[in-house]
């Protein structure tokens, strides 16, 4: 898998030349057309796989009043056949609105450009859920090879937020559809990756569910689950401090379970991880591709 330099960041993707532009430009030939909705095909990248009709329904109204004000932007796959690049909504709502055209401006955008732009449109919105977001990243960085810091520099985010984003995904599918649903929060999220075994994480979740626990409520409960498992740790496995102090200190940097095991003269690390993304995510932190 090739990987890709660093290009546009966010500063360049909303600069009014840039791919992201709602204004069509005059160097480039391009011009504001009236397109078929039903030529349009969606954004096979999109990261927010669902928007909800109520959601349309005011935009609906306006479009069914005024028409539709800003254009979309869209790519050209074939002969009167395109792709959406932004503006799902207004394509949307002019579809529920009964329209049969649509202004658009065609602009060519590569695949990788098409993921950028559908992040960051949605990323200014405040429109993706936690778990979308993070597949959104990992999506970048499956697809292009890109590094955690490269997928930050693109889209204008600290490495820290993308990388303790991406360790959502390491959390158990129902979980994850949880924090997807807005009945868990992204903090109740992070602290139930303290727990590395996905069936207690998921019996936590329900417990937490069905009793409303705070953020705060849950952090205690999974420390004082975490300090019983480290002394029956301790009493199970009597293993050296410098080894204990390195575990801590990779865990911390790796945000996954680490074990060490042997001695001084030879042993093996033990990293664990939960699914495919979360393996790449923990190469992607060392530096390997593949």
């Amino acid at each position: 898998m090739s990987k890709r330099s660093l290009g546009k960041g966010l500063s360049d993707l909303i600069n009014p030349k840039s791919l992201f532009s709602s204004q069509p430009s005059e160097e480039l030939g391009e011009k504001i057309s009236m397109l078929k909705l039903q030529s349009i095909l969606p954004n096979p990248y999109q990261p927010r796989k669902e928007i909800h009709e109520e959601e349309l329904e005011e935009l609906v109204q306006s479009i069914k009043e005024k028409g539709v004000l800003q254009p979309i932007i869209v790519r050209q796959l074939k002969e009167d056949c395109f792709e959406l690049i932004a503006g799902e909504r207004r394509w949307r709502s002019a579809r529920k609105a009964g329209l049969e055209v649509i202004p658009a401006i065609v602009r060519k955008v590569s695949d990788s450009d098409l993921i950028e732009l559908a992040l960051v449109e949605n990323l200014q919105r405040s429109d993706l859920n936690p778990i979308e977001e993070a597949r959104g990243y990992a999506l970048m960085i499956e697809k292009f090879g890109l590094t955690q810091e490269a997928v930050a520099h693109r889209l204008g985010k600290n490495r820290v937020t993308v990388a303790n984003s991406l360790r959502l995904l390491s959390l158990s599918q129902p979980v994850q559809e949880l924090i997807e649903k807005g009945i868990l929060s992204q903090g109740h999220g992070k602290v139930l990756l303290g727990i590395v075994d996905q069936k207690l994480q998921e019996k936590i979740a329900q417990k937490i569910v069905k009793e409303g626990w705070s953020v705060r409520k849950t952090e205690q409960f999974v420390g004082s689950y975490e300090s019983r498992r480290k002394k029956h740790d301790q009493v199970k496995e009597n293993q050296s401090v410098p080894f204990k102090t390195i575990e801590t200190e990779l865990c911390s940097k790796l945000g996954s379970k680490v074990k060490i095991r042997g001695d001084k003269n030879s042993g093996k690390i033990e990293i664990a991880f939960n699914s495919l993304q979360d393996l790449q995510r923990v190469l992607s932190f060392l530096g390997i591709t593949f």
